[in-house]
């Protein structure tokens, strides 16, 4: 199982919650360079992909990142961790 962080500042939170499977930092590429090959292998071999994201337009581009990555033939399972819904940004309150 593969597990995807928006950032590496979330990999300690995962690991404190437990998770000692492989987590790779996703990262917008346009200037943090391009994303290492634990994604195409996780996808060519169908494992689930956990993605450890926030309802934000940031973490919004990076799940349509990741969808495009993936092959059209190819079945893929996404998990959002620790979302009981993905809320839009019409329903956010100003802070």
């Amino acid at each position: 199982m593969l597990h995807l962080t928006n950032g590496y500042c979330a990999i300690p939170a995962v690991r404190a919650a437990g998770v000692d499977e492989e987590i790779l930092p996703w990262h917008e590429v346009l200037h943090d360079g391009p994303v290492p090959g634990g994604l195409d292998a996780a996808i060519a071999e169908a494992e689930p992909l956990m993605l450890w994201f926030e309802p934000d337009l940031f973490d919004l581009l990076l799940l349509r990142q990741l969808v495009e990555r993936l092959p059209e033939d190819t079945w893929a399972q996404l998990v959002m961790v620790g979302q009981e819904r993905w809320r839009s940004v019409s329903e956010v309150e100003p802070v």
